[in-house]
C-alpha cells in the first residue's frame, strides 16, 4: 500500500509522521533518529485516537502535493493494541473510523521506501492557530488568533473601513456602492462585529467584471452571479448577469465571506483566517450563516437560495444555543460544534457528524442527481437539530399538544422555501422524532406527556419552485 507523507510533528515531545494515500485514508507512525537515520513505529491506539481526533476530526489544512509527492512509503498501516499486538486498519475511510480484523503481523516488519532523512519539521497546535513549518503555513482558527498574528490591523472601526475602501482606487464605484451598503447595514446591526478581516479584505480588494466564460475559469460555472476568491483579493461578477433576480443577492453574500475569510503573507508564512477547515469541512455551516447573515442583517432575500436548508438548520441550532453573528464572525466550525456539544451535554448526540451530512443532504436535495442517498442516513443530524430546539424550548412541554406543536412547528421550520433542483425529495424524520424523545427525558418530561408516532409528522415532500411544498404525510 503506498502512502505519502504530509508532515512530521510532534505530540508530548514524540515525533511522529502523518500519511495519506490517494483515497483520503491518513494514518501516522511515531519514528527515533538512530545514527542519522530514522527508525519507524507502530503507535499505540490510545495515542492513535488522540490523533485522530486532534488531525482527521478537524482535517487541518496542510496538503500541499507539490511536498508530499516527493515523500512516497510503502506499508500496511496498522496500531499496537495494549497487548502489544499489531491491530490492522483494514478498512478505513477517509475520516479514518478504525475498524478491521487484528493481524499477527510483527510490528517490527514495517517496510518503508525510502527510508531517509526529513528535515524535523514541528506542527503547533492551539485552540486560536494551527502552525504548519513543513507548507509554512498558520490557520488562524479564531478571532484571537487573527488578532495574534495582524495585530497591525486589528482594533477597526467601521469608519476605519470605509476610508480603507475610499482610498482603494482598485475597487470601481458599482462594487464600492455594494460594500458601502453592507457597512451600513452592519453597523446598525452588529455594531460590535470584528472588522479586522473585513477591513484587510477591503483594502486589498480589486474588482474585476467579467463575462460567463471568464466565471466558468474562475468558480467553474459560467452562470455563477459573484464570487470572491481570498487569496486573489477579488471579487469577480458576472456583467452578463446584472439583471438576474439573484444580482443583488449573491453580491451581498459574497461581500459577507469577506468578514471571515482572509489571506495575508507574514514573513515567509501563508496565514488564513476561514471558518472552515481541511478540505472545507464546515463549509455548509459557513453557507448557512452567510445565507441568514445578508438576510438579517443587509435586508436582502430571495425565495430560492442553493443554501436554503443549511441555513434553516443553521438557524434552529443558533437560536436555541444563543450563538450570535458576532460568534460566528470571531470562531470556527469547531467552535460552534463545541457550543452545540456543551448546551447539549449528551455524548449519544453525534455532533461531529453534522458539518458532513448538511453537505451530503444539500447536495442530495439540490446536487448531481447521479448521487442518491436515503434521507434516513441523515437520522444524525435530525437528532442534533430536535435535541437542541427542544432543549431550548423545554418549559413550553407541558402537555402532549404542546409538543406536537413544538414538533411541527420544527418541521415547518427545517422546510421553510426549501425547494429542490428537479423532482421531489422525501424527509424522514425518524431521527427528529428520537431527538425530540431523548431531549424530553433527559429534562425530565414524564413519558405520558409525550406523543406517539401516530401523532406526529413521519415524512414531508418538497419539489421545485412553483409547486406545491412541505406536502406532509403522517
Amino acid at each position: 500500500m503506498t502512502f505519502y507523507k504530509i508532515l512530521d510533528f510532534k505530540y508530548k515531545g514524540r515525533s511522529f509522521t502523518a500519511f495519506r494515500n490517494n483515497l483520503g485514508f491518513q494514518t501516522f507512525l511515531e519514528y527515533e533518529v538512530v545514527d542519522n537515520n530514522r527508525k519507524y513505529h507502530y503507535i499505540d491506539e490510545m495515542t492513535y485516537q488522540r490523533l485522530y481526533d486532534m488531525f482527521l476530526k478537524k482535517k487541518p489544512s496542510f496538503y500541499e502535493d507539490g511536498v508530499n509527492k516527493k515523500r512516497k512509503f510503502n506499508f500496511i498501516p496498522k496500531v499496537i493494541s495494549a497487548t502489544g499486538t499489531a491491530l490492522l486498519l483494514a478498512s478505513l475511510t477517509a475520516c479514518g473510523v478504525l475498524s478491521g480484523n487484528v493481524s499477527n503481523a510483527n510490528a517490527d516488519e514495517l517496510q518503508l521506501w525510502p527510508n531517509q532523512m526529513f528535515d524535523d519539521n514541528e506542527v503547533i497546535i492551539t485552540d486560536d492557530y494551527e502552525v504548519y513549518e513543513i507548507a509554512k503555513k498558520v490557520n488562524l482558527l479564531t478571532v484571537d488568533g487573527l488578532n495574534l498574528y495582524w495585530s497591525d490591523e486589528s482594533n477597526i472601526t467601521f469608519d476605519d473601513v470605509r476610508n480603507t475602501l475610499d482610498s482603494n482606487p482598485d475597487v470601481d464605484e458599482f462594487l464600492a456602492d455594494y460594500i458601502h451598503n453592507f457597512i451600513d447595514k452592519l453597523e446598525m446591526r452588529c455594531p460590535n462585529i470584528n472588522l479586522t478581516c473585513l477591513n484587510h479584505n477591503v483594502q486589498i480588494l480589486k474588482s474585476k467584471p467579467v463575462g460567463d466564460f471568464e466565471m466558468m475559469q474562475v468558480c467553474g460555472s459560467s452562470t455563477a452571479t459573484a464570487c470572491f476568491v481570498a487569496k486573489d483579493g477579488t471579487i469577480y461578477y458576472n456583467e452578463d448577469r446584472l439583471d438576474d433576480e439573484n444580482f443583488e443577492y449573491i453580491m451581498n453574500h459574497e461581500i459577507g465571506h469577506m468578514l471571515l475569510n482572509g489571506y495575508r503573507e507574514i514573513n515567509g508564512y501563508a496565514t488564513e483566517r476561514h471558518f472552515t477547515t481541511g478540505a472545507n469541512t464546515g463549509f455548509m455551516i459557513e453557507e448557512g450563516f452567510d445565507t441568514l447573515f445578508i438576510e438579517d442583517v443587509v435586508g436582502v432575500s430571495l425565495e430560492d437560495v442553493a443554501y436554503r436548508l443549511p441555513a434553516n438548520y443553521v438557524r434552529i441550532i443558533k437560536d436555541s444555543i444563543g450563538y450570535t453573528f458576532d460568534d460566528y464572525v470571531d470562531g470556527y466550525h469547531i467552535d460552534f460544534e463545541n457550543r452545540i456539544k456543551e448546551f447539549l451535554d449528551d455524548p449519544n448526540y453525534n455532533v461531529d457528524n453534522l458539518p458532513y451530512l448538511m453537505e451530503y443532504q444539500k447536495y442530495n436535495i439540490r446536487g448531481n442527481n447521479d448521487i442518491e442517498i436515503e434521507d434516513s442516513e441523515f437520522y444524525e443530524l435530525y437528532e442534533v437539530v430536535a435535541g437542541v430546539f427542544f432543549k431550548a424550548n423545554i418549559e413550553y412541554c407541558d402537555s402532549k399538544e404542546s409538543i406536537i406543536e413544538l414538533y411541527e412547528g420544527l418541521i415547518d421550520d427545517i422546510l421553510n422555501d426549501v425547494y429542490t433542483k428537479e423532482g421531489k425529495y422525501t424527509f424522514d424524520f425518524k431521527g427528529l422524532r428520537e431527538g425530540m424523545r431523548r431531549a424530553l427525558k433527559a429534562n425530565g418530561i414524564d413519558e405520558s406527556l409525550w406523543p406517539s408516532d401516530d401523532d406526529l409528522t413521519m415524512i414531508a415532500i418538497v419539489s421545485v419552485p412553483g409547486e406545491k411544498q412541505n406536502i406532509i404525510s403522517r
